[in-house]
């Protein structure tokens, strides 16, 4: 071989050898975009998935309160109608005294009815 070729199989070594150098940062970056994409695909899932979760436990709040809503206008409602129709115990004792007034004079009255028969 003559010293020429033998400098130009050379100067191919060195290229080839230093080509490859190049390629080691490459192939190292090459995985670590690799790592970041995976952690990048892992977060948004993440992310995704907490978001339905909340989604999900927000429907449930809302009907929660919903149905709250729906006991407290029941309960407002149920207040007027007792405020409404509320008697004092004076007053229903006087009723009570009236009724049984009442009853024992129909009592009365039936009783002489049946022994004037």
């Amino acid at each position: 071989m003559s010293e020429e070729s033998v400098r130009d199989i050379k100067a191919i070594l060195e290229q080839i050898v230093e080509h490859r150098k190049g390629e080691r940062g490459t192939i190292l970056e090459r995985h670590a975009q690799t790592i970041m994409v995976g952690l990048v695909t892992v977060g948004i899932i993440f992310v995704s998935s907490s978001i339905t979760n909340q989604n999900a436990d927000i429907k449930v709040l809302q009907v929660q309160n919903e149905n709250l809503v729906r006991q407290m206008r029941d309960l407002k409602e149920l207040v007027v109608l007792s405020r409404n129709n509320y008697v004092s115990r004076s007053e229903y004792q006087a009723h009570i005294e009236e009724n049984a007034r009442r009853i024992n004079a129909l009592e009365h009255k039936i009783f002489r009815n049946e022994a004037g028969k």
